[in-house]
């Protein structure tokens, strides 16, 4: 569920409940900063973590943001598919305008 408000923008990335339970959520914020969260607890954490549960927060500010973008889509590139085709998908599963020109 991606929600925009005064805050920013943000994206729920998973919500898993049950005998394990996982949450991450990305946000950018107001400023222009991205800002992933992560929280689990369940069977095994302790195993990763030592303790019952685990949180991590990670912050990208804003005027390094776009350069992790870009990176994380040239980390899509060699997946099932090109780059653009899997761009072109995830922008109409989510309702987000894109132009595309080929020749």
């Amino acid at each position: 569920m991606t929600q925009d408000s005064e805050k920013g923008l943000q994206l729920v990335i998973e919500h898993t409940t049950g005998s394990h339970e996982r949450h991450i959520d990305a946000a950018i914020k107001a400023n222009g900063s991205l800002y992933i969260t992560y929280f689990s607890d369940g069977p095994g954490i302790d195993f990763f973590s030592g303790k019952s549960d685990y949180e991590a927060f990670l912050s990208i500010e804003a005027k390094h943001k776009d350069l992790i973008l870009l990176h994380l889509l040239k980390a899509l590139h060699g997946h099932d598919g090109d780059v653009t085709s899997t761009i072109t998908k995830i922008a109409k599963e989510n309702g987000i305008p894109f132009s595309l020109a080929s020749y």
